[in-house]
């Protein structure tokens, strides 16, 4: 599952560089991007009765990953791998790809001024 879900990342990102370098034409189907989101694993630890606190410990990372998987941030696979085996669960299980539409900017202001 791990191979899966890497390749899927790897898709995504490239996906997302590609919306990201064209431009939003009037006209075209909006653009979309996939973001991660943590939310299964916060309901999971909830149903399970397992704190943030006990989870880093028990799975031994550090305060900056927890505050990446709070934020919906990319994390290594490696902490995903021991945070499935701590849970007994599976990648999809705790973290999920939520769509969301690209939304660009018509038109730059002519008055605005760069600095």
């Amino acid at each position: 599952m791990s191979i899966i879900l890497l390749l899927y990342l790897t898709r995504c990102a490239i996906m997302e560089q590609y919306n990201q370098r064209r431009k939003n034409r009037k006209g075209e189907s909006p653009m979309y991007e996939r973001s991660i989101s943590f939310n299964n694993l916060w309901k999971l630890m909830i149903d399970r009765k397992i704190s943030q606190s006990e989870l880093r410990l028990g799975v031994d990372i550090a305060y900056s990953t927890m505050g990446k998987m709070k934020r919906d941030e990319i994390v290594s696979l490696e902490v995903l791998r021991k945070i499935c085996s701590y849970l007994d669960c599976d990648v999809g299980d705790i973290l999920s790809f939520v769509k969301t539409e690209i939304i660009e900017p018509d038109e730059p202001n002519p008055n605005h001024e760069n600095r």
